[in-house]
């Protein structure tokens, strides 16, 4: 997906897929269905065939052959099938999303966060650990000295788990208000007055794109709180406020071209504080 500059106030930037998809190419992302989804059926029919298979032929045990054919049924469901609805499906918009509540800077525009996108990966962890953990277990019943190695692996996941779920646990929200745009996230809270908005853009930091809202430099009002993690708080590198993506509940196109009039236009801040500003973000106006 081709980047905007951030610089610009970008009303014209394409919606929908480009947000979704990111910079990785929707071609990319469809091989990686494409190998989830014919490892599985591999899998599967390998499993149903040592089945089918009579008893003394059979190069695994019926509990083994189950296992993997259950194992198989959820990397299908979760690699294939949840990879497809987090990465490539085109969201359907959820403007009733939007609403007017009281926050720190009075009554404002908010938007909570999708957060299937935070969910869906911590899934396919704990599968990917359990199936792991099954190998290494399957492999130690039959004597084979090499039970360790998934063994290990699953110990490997297990260490990412645990943040992951943190992360999807915690509440995120895009606030609009009459002084200025803020964002309540995963990893970090961040502000800026509208006086200090410099431009909006898309870019591309991995699976999918982010909407960044870019500060001026330097922007006195730009704040950024990291939250704690097991691992580490970073800051970002520049005065941006920054919602991915896969968040942004209702059409992005209208959600730009909301953020871009008021940037242009303070007259027109007050109604963020109104119904009509809640109508104008969401793309019913």
């Amino acid at each position: 997906m081709p980047s905007s500059d951030p610089a610009g106030t970008s009303a014209a930037l394409p919606a929908g897929p480009v947000l979704a998809a990111g910079g990785r190419g929707r071609a990319l992302l469809w091989g990686v269905v494409v190998v989830n989804a014919t490892l599985g059926l591999g899998l599967l029919l390998v499993a149903g065939d040592q089945l089918a298979t009579p008893a003394p032929d059979r190069a695994w045990s019926v509990p083994a052959s189950v296992a993997v054919a259950v194992g198989a049924l959820a990397w299908l469901g979760v690699g294939t099938l949840g990879f497809w609805l987090t990465y490539l499906r085109r969201p359907s918009w959820d403007p009733d999303r939007a609403f007017l509540g009281d926050t720190e800077h009075g009554p404002a525009v908010v938007l909570p966060w999708r957060t299937a996108f935070l969910r869906r990966p911590v899934v396919l962890s704990a599968l990917v650990m359990v199936l792991l953990a099954g190998l290494a277990v399957v492999l130690g019943s039959a004597g084979n000295a090499g039970w360790w190695v998934p063994a290990a692996a699953a110990l490997l996941v297990l260490v990412v788990v645990p943040q992951a779920v943190v992360r999807a646990r915690r509440p995120g929200r895009l606030v609009l208000a009459p002084q200025g745009i803020g964002v309540t996230g995963p990893d970090g809270d961040a502000w800026l007055d509208w006086d200090d908005l410099r431009g909006i853009g898309v870019v591309d930091v991995g699976w999918w794109g982010v909407l960044r809202v870019v500060g001026t430099d330097p922007a006195p009002s730009w704040r950024y709180r990291p939250r704690r993690t097991a691992s580490r708080a970073t800051t970002p590198a520049g005065p941006w406020v920054e919602i991915p993506g896969p968040a942004v509940p209702v059409d992005p196109a209208a959600l730009i071209r909301a953020i871009a009039r008021y940037r242009q236009d303070p007259a027109a801040r007050a109604e963020l504080a109104t119904d009509q500003g809640r109508r104008r973000v969401a793309g019913l106006d």
